[in-house]
């Protein structure tokens, strides 16, 4: 509930730009998912632009349309993969024959 309430008062803001640091990083798995699900009905709702940090490859393809891989410092942009995933996104997509090739392609840049 406190990641809820903190997300909402970012937002709060009135904002058409919203910038999240591992946001989610400290969380068990099943308030994580229910957060990820939580975040993409604001997304949908308010058509924000986000910027999410993360170091959690599922995460990310989860959450993204585009995902920035960067390099070791100093950080440059190794290469910027689309995701192309169908919306709406369901937890059972990260199970997906697209969503495994994409892990396994951004697993290879790291």
């Amino acid at each position: 509930m406190k990641q809820k309430v903190a997300l909402l008062r970012t937002i709060a803001f009135n904002s058409s730009l919203l910038i999240l640091d591992e946001p989610f990083g400290s969380l068990d798995a099943i308030t994580r998912s229910s957060l990820h699900l939580y975040l993409l009905e604001i997304w949908k709702k308010l058509k924000l632009t986000i910027i999410f940090t993360t170091h959690d490859i599922r995460e990310a393809i989860f959450l993204s349309d585009r995902i920035y891989v960067l390099s070791k410092k100093p950080a440059t942009v190794v290469d910027c993969i689309k995701t192309n995933l169908s919306r709406p996104r369901k937890i059972g997509d990260v199970t997906s024959t697209k969503f495994v090739e994409l892990e396994k392609k951004l697993m290879s840049l790291l």
